[in-house]
């Protein structure tokens, strides 16, 4: 492949421009403080046309993009360094018990395969989150979504206070779950969102190395809208390394988290040169047909 020749038909990328009105939204990352290695690394998540995780690959399965040059694949391998996921609920009434099984079904989940990834859940205008090893995590987050009972808040605004949280975790592999129910009253508190504070949240995810995971919860009576929450939403979440599913039923919440935390589970880390520290656009892709590539759109 030639630099700046346009990437295969058949490879699938990470990439997303993202624009929130008429406003380019683009994250740019913290000054780099340790010598410049002329290396980078990014955690990829890579999934079938189900969801389920793509194992196996190597670096002759990667391609990599830097700002529209090509750069050598330099290692592939499968990330196994602990990861911390938070989880974010915009909204919780009736659907309390719903919750409680959905955050002990992940725990018991992550407590068999990953018993020393840390799970925490984040509470609007609260203090930080509070993580715990998924072994130890299921009376915790059953505690801590009780607390939730009534509470209703901004979902950009609750994704910044989470990150602001998130950037303290002790772990450098991190992803963030944000449950999003889409209903008329969520539409109305969503208008007051602006493109300033979701370009300062997505900053702030590019900062705190964070992929989020997004899904929204959409009764089948409920068309969407176009409010700046849905185009945070829908955007966001492939820039940072994530991505946004879409369900209908509360009962479809915990099958879809535990998808991602498997996703995430199997994330590869991937090692790949840099041809400066002012790098910024990251674009991987994968030699093959079929499949989804979960890879933050920034360089460092």
């Amino acid at each position: 492949m030639l630099p700046g020749s346009p990437l295969p038909r058949a490879l699938t990328t990470g990439v997303l421009t993202i624009g929130l009105g008429s406003i380019a939204l683009t994250a740019r990352g913290p000054e780099r403080v340790e010598p410049f290695q002329g290396r980078e690394t990014a955690y990829v998540a890579v999934a079938d046309s189900r969801l389920e995780p793509v194992r196996g690959l190597t670096a002759a399965d990667f391609v990599i993009r830097v700002d529209g040059l090509d750069r050598e694949v330099v290692d592939v391998r499968p990330a196994s360094d602990p990861v911390s996921i938070g989880l974010l609920f915009d909204t919780v009434s009736s659907d309390l018990q719903d919750l409680r099984g959905t955050v002990t079904g992940l725990a018991e989940a992550l407590a068999k395969t990953s018993p020393n990834a840390r799970l925490g859940l984040t509470l609007p205008q609260s203090p930080p989150i509070r993580f715990v090893k998924a072994s130890q995590a299921s009376s915790e987050l059953v505690r801590q979504v009780t607390q939730l009972l009534g509470l209703k808040f901004s979902t950009i605004e609750g994704v910044g206070e989470a990150m602001r949280a998130m950037s303290e975790e002790i772990t450098r592999r991190r992803a963030l779950i944000a449950a999003v129910r889409v209903d008329p009253s969520s539409a109305h508190a969503a208008s007051t969102e602006t493109v300033a504070s979701a370009t300062k949240v997505a900053n702030e995810l590019h900062r705190g190395r964070t992929a989020l995971w997004g899904i929204q919860i959409i009764p089948p009576t409920v068309a969407r809208g176009t409010t700046m929450l849905e185009k945070f939403m829908d955007q966001v979440p492939r820039r940072s390394g994530g991505a946004t599913e879409s369900i209908s039923t509360m009962t479809a919440l915990e099958p879809m988290i535990i998808r991602y935390a498997r996703l995430i589970e199997a994330q590869y880390i991937v090692t790949y040169t840099l041809p400066s520290p002012q790098s910024r656009e990251l674009r991987v892709g994968i030699k093959r047909a079929g499949v989804r590539v979960y890879a933050p759109g920034w360089a460092q």
